[in-house]
């Protein structure tokens, strides 16, 4: 006699097994993802503090030009026109520069924000993994429960089954003997 629920157990049990296959997967691929993402973020980043430090080093060897040439052009009167055009030239580099740092300074907070938000949603994804986690454990504990109601209801069942075969083989033991030899059925 082939048992009931065997199928439906074998498919449930496929089920959650592709279940938590998925969730599994949508883990690891978030957790590549994130960390592609953290290693692109610290290769800006780099990049950009390199970039930072690079214009730091200028805007000071323009500093030290620009006295430089203010100590020169000192010595005469003629100097002084070269030195405001000198000036203008370097204070506009300069505010080039300040400007290009700024732009570095910014994208420097953007990178950091971003940084954060991927922590906060790393964080977030794996509190949910935790709690689908949980919740698992409680299905198959639930599953784990109504197979052993289903196994205890199928027994029941076979010895049913058993009672009226035997209940059926002496219907028809009486039915095929005369009325007054019913006794040996």
């Amino acid at each position: 006699m082939k048992r009931k629920g065997s199928f439906l157990q074998t498919h449930l049990n496929v089920f959650i097994l592709f279940l938590i296959v998925i969730i599994l997967t949508v883990y690891v691929v978030s957790t590549v993802l994130y960390q592609q993402n953290i290693r692109e973020i610290g290769k800006n980043f780099s990049t950009t503090s390199e970039n930072l430090s690079s214009c730091r080093q200028q805007i000071q060897n323009f500093r030290s030009q620009l006295v430089q040439t203010i100590q020169v052009l000192n010595t005469s009167e003629e100097s002084v026109k070269k030195y405001d055009e000198l000036y203008e030239e370097k204070e506009s580099e300069l505010d080039v520069k300040e400007t290009e740092l700024k732009t570095k300074e910014t994208l420097i907070t953007e990178c950091e924000q971003n940084r954060d938000k991927f922590e906060n949603f790393y964080e977030g994804e794996k509190s949910k993994v935790s709690r689908l986690g949980l919740d698992i454990e409680k299905l198959n504990k639930d599953i784990s429960e109504y197979n052993q109601t289903i196994d205890e209801l199928e027994d029941k069942i076979d010895d049913r089954d058993d009672t009226i075969d035997l209940l059926e083989g002496e219907v028809s033991c009486l039915e095929r003997t005369p009325d007054g030899n019913e006794s040996a059925c």
